[in-house]
Protein backbone atom coordinates (compact mmCIF):
# COMPACT_ATOMS: atom_id res chain seq x y z
CA UNK A 1 0.00 0.00 0.00
CA UNK A 2 1.27 3.43 -0.93
CA UNK A 3 1.79 5.45 2.29
CA UNK A 4 3.30 8.59 0.75
CA UNK A 5 2.01 11.68 2.54
CA UNK A 6 2.54 15.10 1.03
CA UNK A 7 2.33 18.33 3.00
CA UNK A 8 2.57 20.91 0.24
CA UNK A 9 1.25 24.33 -0.64
CA UNK A 10 0.32 25.76 -4.02
CA UNK A 11 3.05 26.60 -6.51
CA UNK A 12 2.15 28.30 -9.77
CA UNK A 13 5.45 27.13 -11.28
CA UNK A 14 5.08 23.42 -10.50
CA UNK A 15 2.31 20.86 -10.11
CA UNK A 16 4.39 18.42 -8.05
CA UNK A 17 6.43 20.66 -5.76
CA UNK A 18 5.40 23.27 -3.23
CA UNK A 19 6.95 26.71 -2.87
CA UNK A 20 9.02 27.81 0.09
CA UNK A 21 8.22 31.21 1.57
CA UNK A 22 11.96 31.77 1.86
CA UNK A 23 12.00 32.34 -1.91
CA UNK A 24 10.05 35.56 -1.32
CA UNK A 25 12.26 36.72 1.52
CA UNK A 26 15.75 35.72 0.44
CA UNK A 27 16.48 38.77 -1.74
CA UNK A 28 15.34 41.18 0.98
CA UNK A 29 17.37 39.35 3.63
CA UNK A 30 20.44 39.34 1.38
CA UNK A 31 20.07 43.09 0.80
CA UNK A 32 19.77 43.76 4.53
CA UNK A 33 22.82 41.63 5.28
CA UNK A 34 24.84 43.30 2.51
CA UNK A 35 23.84 46.76 3.76
CA UNK A 36 24.88 46.00 7.34
CA UNK A 37 28.15 44.42 6.19
CA UNK A 38 29.14 47.36 4.01
CA UNK A 39 28.20 49.92 6.65
CA UNK A 40 30.24 48.04 9.26
CA UNK A 41 33.25 47.93 6.90
CA UNK A 42 32.89 51.67 6.28
CA UNK A 43 32.74 52.35 10.01
CA UNK A 44 35.99 50.51 10.74
CA UNK A 45 37.66 51.97 7.65
CA UNK A 46 36.85 55.59 8.48
CA UNK A 47 37.28 55.32 12.24
CA UNK A 48 41.06 55.97 11.84
CA UNK A 49 41.33 59.66 10.84
CA UNK A 50 44.33 61.42 9.27
CA UNK A 51 46.16 64.12 11.24
CA UNK A 52 46.41 67.25 9.09
CA UNK A 53 48.20 70.52 9.85
CA UNK A 54 47.52 73.82 8.12
CA UNK A 55 50.04 76.65 8.02
CA UNK A 56 53.73 76.72 8.92
CA UNK A 57 55.39 75.07 11.86
CA UNK A 58 58.04 76.80 13.92
CA UNK A 59 61.55 76.66 12.52
CA UNK A 60 63.32 73.52 13.57
CA UNK A 61 60.15 72.03 15.01
CA UNK A 62 59.15 69.43 12.43
CA UNK A 63 56.11 67.26 13.05
CA UNK A 64 57.25 64.08 14.85
CA UNK A 65 56.23 60.78 13.33
CA UNK A 66 54.99 59.48 16.69
CA UNK A 67 52.34 62.11 17.34
CA UNK A 68 50.48 60.13 20.02
CA UNK A 69 51.49 61.33 23.47
CA UNK A 70 53.56 64.20 22.02
CA UNK A 71 53.00 67.93 21.66
CA UNK A 72 53.49 70.05 18.55
CA UNK A 73 54.35 73.71 18.10
CA UNK A 74 52.66 75.73 15.35
CA UNK A 75 53.30 79.22 14.06
CA UNK A 76 50.69 81.97 14.26
CA UNK A 77 47.69 81.28 12.02
CA UNK A 78 48.47 77.57 11.73
CA UNK A 79 45.98 74.89 12.65
CA UNK A 80 45.89 71.14 13.18
CA UNK A 81 43.01 68.72 13.12
CA UNK A 82 42.02 65.10 12.61
CA UNK A 83 40.25 64.65 9.28
CA UNK A 84 38.03 61.69 8.44
CA UNK A 85 35.14 60.87 6.16
CA UNK A 86 31.71 61.31 7.72
CA UNK A 87 29.33 58.36 7.60
CA UNK A 88 25.85 59.11 6.33
CA UNK A 89 23.95 57.12 8.94
CA UNK A 90 20.65 58.71 7.91
CA UNK A 91 20.80 57.08 4.50
CA UNK A 92 21.64 53.74 6.12
CA UNK A 93 18.73 54.10 8.53
CA UNK A 94 16.29 54.96 5.74
CA UNK A 95 17.32 52.08 3.49
CA UNK A 96 17.34 49.57 6.36
CA UNK A 97 13.88 50.61 7.56
CA UNK A 98 12.56 50.34 4.00
CA UNK A 99 13.96 46.82 3.61
CA UNK A 100 12.63 45.80 7.03
CA UNK A 101 9.14 47.07 6.19
CA UNK A 102 9.27 45.24 2.86
CA UNK A 103 10.21 42.05 4.72
CA UNK A 104 7.29 42.48 7.14
CA UNK A 105 4.87 43.15 4.28
CA UNK A 106 6.07 40.20 2.20
CA UNK A 107 5.89 37.79 5.14
CA UNK A 108 2.52 39.20 6.33
CA UNK A 109 4.03 39.87 9.75
CA UNK A 110 2.32 42.60 11.80
CA UNK A 111 4.83 45.29 12.70
CA UNK A 112 3.27 45.54 16.15
CA UNK A 113 4.31 41.95 16.91
CA UNK A 114 7.96 42.88 16.30
CA UNK A 115 7.80 46.06 18.45
CA UNK A 116 8.18 48.17 15.32
CA UNK A 117 5.02 50.17 15.99
CA UNK A 118 3.92 51.89 19.17
CA UNK A 119 0.37 51.00 20.12
CA UNK A 120 -1.84 51.57 23.13
CA UNK A 121 -5.48 51.12 24.13
CA UNK A 122 -6.37 48.93 21.17
CA UNK A 123 -9.79 47.33 20.94
CA UNK A 124 -10.43 43.76 19.84
CA UNK A 125 -11.44 44.99 16.38
CA UNK A 126 -8.24 47.03 16.00
CA UNK A 127 -6.11 44.02 16.95
CA UNK A 128 -7.89 41.86 14.39
CA UNK A 129 -7.30 44.49 11.70
CA UNK A 130 -3.58 44.62 12.51
CA UNK A 131 -3.35 40.83 12.28
CA UNK A 132 -5.72 40.42 9.31
CA UNK A 133 -3.02 39.53 6.76
CA UNK A 134 -1.32 37.20 9.24
CA UNK A 135 -4.65 35.45 9.86
CA UNK A 136 -5.24 35.00 6.13
CA UNK A 137 -1.79 33.49 5.74
CA UNK A 138 -2.29 31.27 8.78
CA UNK A 139 -5.60 30.09 7.31
CA UNK A 140 -3.86 29.04 4.10
CA UNK A 141 -1.15 27.20 6.04
CA UNK A 142 -3.84 25.51 8.12
CA UNK A 143 -5.54 24.32 4.94
CA UNK A 144 -2.35 22.70 3.63
CA UNK A 145 -1.50 21.09 6.97
CA UNK A 146 -5.07 19.89 7.48
CA UNK A 147 -5.09 18.19 4.08
CA UNK A 148 -1.86 16.36 4.94
CA UNK A 149 -3.13 15.27 8.37
CA UNK A 150 -6.40 14.03 6.88
CA UNK A 151 -4.39 11.94 4.43
CA UNK A 152 -2.39 10.55 7.36
CA UNK A 153 -5.56 9.69 9.29
CA UNK A 154 -6.98 7.89 6.26
CA UNK A 155 -3.79 5.84 5.89
CA UNK A 156 -3.89 4.94 9.59
CA UNK A 157 -7.50 3.87 9.20
CA UNK A 158 -6.55 1.58 6.33
CA UNK A 159 -3.66 0.07 8.30
CA UNK A 160 -5.91 -0.56 11.30
CA UNK A 161 -8.50 -2.23 9.08
CA UNK A 162 -5.85 -4.74 8.02
CA UNK A 163 -5.49 -5.65 11.69
CA UNK A 164 -9.23 -6.03 12.13
CA UNK A 165 -9.87 -2.62 13.75
CA UNK A 166 -12.53 -0.81 11.74
CA UNK A 167 -14.45 2.44 12.11
CA UNK A 168 -17.70 3.44 10.45
CA UNK A 169 -17.80 6.74 8.58
CA UNK A 170 -19.79 8.48 11.30
CA UNK A 171 -17.27 7.60 14.00
CA UNK A 172 -14.32 8.43 11.78
CA UNK A 173 -15.75 11.87 10.94
CA UNK A 174 -15.73 12.75 14.64
CA UNK A 175 -11.91 12.77 14.50
CA UNK A 176 -10.96 16.41 14.24
CA UNK A 177 -8.22 18.82 15.24
CA UNK A 178 -8.21 22.52 16.08
CA UNK A 179 -5.62 25.15 15.16
CA UNK A 180 -5.07 27.99 17.63
CA UNK A 181 -3.48 31.15 16.22
CA UNK A 182 -1.06 33.00 18.46
CA UNK A 183 -2.82 36.35 18.24
CA UNK A 184 -3.18 38.78 21.16
CA UNK A 185 -6.77 39.16 22.27
CA UNK A 186 -8.86 40.69 25.00
CA UNK A 187 -9.72 37.64 27.11
CA UNK A 188 -12.10 39.61 29.31
CA UNK A 189 -14.16 40.75 26.35
CA UNK A 190 -14.24 37.21 24.93
CA UNK A 191 -15.49 35.73 28.21
CA UNK A 192 -18.15 38.43 28.55
CA UNK A 193 -19.42 37.65 25.05
CA UNK A 194 -19.55 33.91 25.84
CA UNK A 195 -21.42 34.65 29.06
CA UNK A 196 -24.03 36.70 27.19
CA UNK A 197 -24.51 33.98 24.58
CA UNK A 198 -24.88 31.39 27.32
CA UNK A 199 -27.52 33.46 29.13
CA UNK A 200 -29.41 33.70 25.83
CA UNK A 201 -29.11 29.91 25.43
CA UNK A 202 -27.61 30.60 22.00
CA UNK A 203 -24.45 28.54 22.44
CA UNK A 204 -23.60 25.06 23.70
CA UNK A 205 -21.29 24.22 26.58
CA UNK A 206 -18.85 22.47 24.26
CA UNK A 207 -18.59 25.57 22.03
CA UNK A 208 -18.09 27.77 25.09
CA UNK A 209 -15.19 25.59 26.21
CA UNK A 210 -13.73 25.57 22.69
CA UNK A 211 -13.78 29.39 22.58
CA UNK A 212 -12.64 29.79 26.17
CA UNK A 213 -9.07 31.21 26.15
CA UNK A 214 -8.29 29.35 29.40
CA UNK A 215 -9.24 25.88 28.13
CA UNK A 216 -6.89 23.89 25.89
CA UNK A 217 -8.44 20.41 25.98
CA UNK A 218 -12.22 20.56 25.51
CA UNK A 219 -12.82 16.79 25.92
CA UNK A 220 -10.92 16.63 29.21
CA UNK A 221 -12.70 19.70 30.51
CA UNK A 222 -16.10 18.19 29.68
CA UNK A 223 -15.17 15.05 31.64
CA UNK A 224 -14.11 17.15 34.61
CA UNK A 225 -17.36 19.09 34.55
CA UNK A 226 -19.33 15.85 34.33
CA UNK A 227 -17.47 14.43 37.34
CA UNK A 228 -18.16 17.60 39.29
CA UNK A 229 -21.90 17.27 38.54
CA UNK A 230 -21.86 13.66 39.73
CA UNK A 231 -20.10 14.61 42.97
CA UNK A 232 -22.59 17.42 43.62
CA UNK A 233 -25.56 15.10 43.09
CA UNK A 234 -24.03 12.51 45.41
CA UNK A 235 -23.56 15.15 48.11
Amino acid sequence: MDCLLVYTNDNELSDVEGKSELDDWIEILDSMEDLISKYTDSFYKFIDPIFVTKGQTLKGESLPSEVIGKGINLDDGADADFVSNKLDYKSFETIYKTLLQALLDTSSTPAVSMNKTDVSNLSEVSIRLLFSLANVKAGLNEQYIREGIEQRNEKIRQLLSLQGVTFDDESFDTLDFVFHYNMPSNDKETIENLEKLNSMEAISLETILAKNPYVNDVATELKRLASVDVDMRND
